[in-house]
């Protein structure tokens, strides 16, 4: 029996980041170097996690399901970090949409786990979302 996958809908997600990138260059310049600093970080996690991600879009019939899961398990982690080493700097509701990820990884990994062939086009979505977010942190570095 195949657990039910699930999927994230980044709209909400990418709305947030939009918003508080477009408040960054109003911030103090020392806040600004802090801000940039842990965007560009977040901004790595999500390209690291992409590139783990892409080969095969993480089809888990093509992908054994252990390397999937322990892909995912990194992924957590990387942005679990990121977000505890730069949460004091981030906004609330931006602390909470990581905080979303990283629950939306762990349940992506619970179905992985479970062999369900159902998790491709969610890993799929979840690659798409990590490269808009990544491209909305990208644009601090160009102000």
């Amino acid at each position: 029996m195949s657990a039910k996958c699930p999927k994230m809908d980044f709209e909400r997600t990418k709305q947030v980041f939009r918003f508080e990138v477009s408040r960054f260059p109003f911030a103090s310049e020392e806040r600004r170097a802090r801000l940039r600093r842990a965007y560009r970080e977040l901004e790595a996690a999500f390209r690291s996690a992409i590139r783990e991600l892409e080969f095969d879009w993480g089809d888990p019939r093509r992908m054994p399901p252990r390397v999937l899961s322990a892909r995912l398990g990194h992924i957590y982690r990387e942005l679990k970090a990121a977000r505890e080493a730069h949460g004091h700097l981030l906004s609330p509701e931006m602390r909470d949409e990581l905080e979303a990820l990283c629950e939306h990884l762990l349940k992506l990994k619970e179905c992985v786990n479970a062999l369900s062939p159902e998790a491709g086009p969610p890993l799929k979505d979840l690659v798409r979302g990590f490269e808009e977010l990544k491209r909305v942190l990208g644009t601090v570095h160009r102000l």
